[in-house]
């Protein structure tokens, strides 16, 4: 089939795979608002719901597929993209703090830039540059849980 289309055999059995997909999302892909392309990148999520749920979200923000390969990637930003606006806000607080220690711990790193000869005071803002490190990863794993909360 593959040669008589003139594309190549993993061309046809994307195309064939997408038949898999829930109904809404063929439907959106015979009304050309959800390219093949952009609705094979569905195949990865098992939940036909959720499968759903992405392909109106991707044809409602018109999103590419890169974007979308992002979303799939990070659990977490697919879930500060939905539509509900109390999670985004509550995503929001740990997005900010995320942001707030970084630039704390960037201010920081420029201080010790200027501390390299007072070996003394270049050790304390270093465990304080480590110590903020730890908290942002604290706020991630804490956002990544509950993100998986609330999709339970």
């Amino acid at each position: 089939m593959a040669s008589k289309v003139g594309k190549s055999t993993s061309y046809i059995t994307k195309r064939i795979a997408l038949l898999n997909l829930p109904e809404d999302v063929m439907e959106a892909i015979k009304n050309s608002s959800l390219k093949p392309s952009v609705a094979e990148e569905l195949h990865s999520i098992t939940d036909s719901s959720k499968q759903s749920h992405l392909g109106s979200l991707i044809v409602k923000r018109h999103l590419s597929i890169n974007n979308v390969r992002d979303l799939l990637k990070n659990d977490s930003l697919y879930s500060e993209n939905s539509d509900t606006p109390d999670m985004r806000r509550e995503l929001r607080g740990f997005t900010k703090s995320i942001i707030a220690l970084r630039i704390a711990m960037n201010r920081l790193g420029a201080i010790l830039e200027d501390e390299e000869e007072n070996w003394l005071i270049y050790e304390f803002l270093m465990q304080q540059k480590r110590m903020l490190h730890s908290q942002i990863d604290i706020i991630m794993k804490a956002k990544s849980k509950y993100v998986k909360q609330i999709f339970r």
